[in-house]
């Protein structure tokens, strides 16, 4: 097929489409590749996704990854089980994998860091370490290290303002106790609960109030209280 400016060949020996000599579909060994170069240099990867100009088009052995938006994943080679939906999403990750990156240059300078979970444009845009969590437009903008947890909707200048002025800032880690949650923000129990007694059903730390007392569950139906008043 022949238009202007554009030739257009198909290429039924593999499958693939090329729009003026230039890779544009590719439907083979599980792949499918929508986009001038996207998935152009793939070899035996298999089981992937590339949509979009340049999406996914370094790939060479990566496995079960999709890449949708204009160089998402683009210079991915050998990384699997990566998923990224927006413009340059998971642009620079070479070699890793089960990154997921949804928003418009999420996770775009991450190279290294495995199992991070990016939602949102430009969320964790500097990370480069492993298993963080972001949801929210810029959200861990400024996090590069590992274990990371961000809910946010703007730039907060540094990493400093990512931890502090961020809705929700936490840690991960392999036991509850080593674990942090910082609400970065006035916390509002809007319902209030009076426990029937000291034996009440509860589940150690709940948490509950009334007009005169605020009651903490310390252990399974034990509760106590502290009297509250006015100043």
């Amino acid at each position: 097929l022949t238009g202007e400016g554009m030739n257009i060949k198909e290429n039924s020996t593999f499958g693939k489409i090329l729009v003026d000599s230039e890779q544009a579909l590719s439907l083979g060994d599980s792949n499918i590749f929508i986009g001038r170069g996207a998935g152009v240099l793939n070899t035996e990867g298999t089981k992937n996704v590339g949509v979009g100009d340049a999406a996914f088009q370094d790939n060479t052995f990566g496995h079960s990854n999709t890449a949708i938006g204009n160089n998402a994943l683009a210079n991915n080679t050998t990384g699997d089980s990566n998923t990224a939906l927006g413009q340059a999403a998971l642009v620079f990750n070479t070699t890793t994998s089960g990154n997921t990156a949804v928003g418009a240059s999420a996770l775009t300078s991450l190279i290294t860091g495995t199992t991070n979970t990016a939602i949102g444009s430009n969320a964790l845009f500097s990370a480069l370490g492993s298993s963080n969590v972001a949801i929210g437009n810029n959200a861990g903008f400024y996090e590069t290290g590992s274990n990371a947890f961000y809910v946010n909707n703007q730039n907060r200048t540094d990493t400093a303002g990512d931890k502090a002025k961020s809705l929700l800032y936490g840690v991960f880690a392999s036991t509850a106790a080593g674990q942090k949650l910082t609400i970065n923000g006035l916390l509002n129990q809007s319902v209030s609960k009076t426990p029937a007694s000291a034996a009440a059903t509860g589940t150690a730390g709940d948490i509950a109030w009334d007009a005169s007392y605020i009651y903490v569950c310390t252990a399974t139906d034990t509760w106590k209280r502290v009297a509250i008043a006015t100043w």
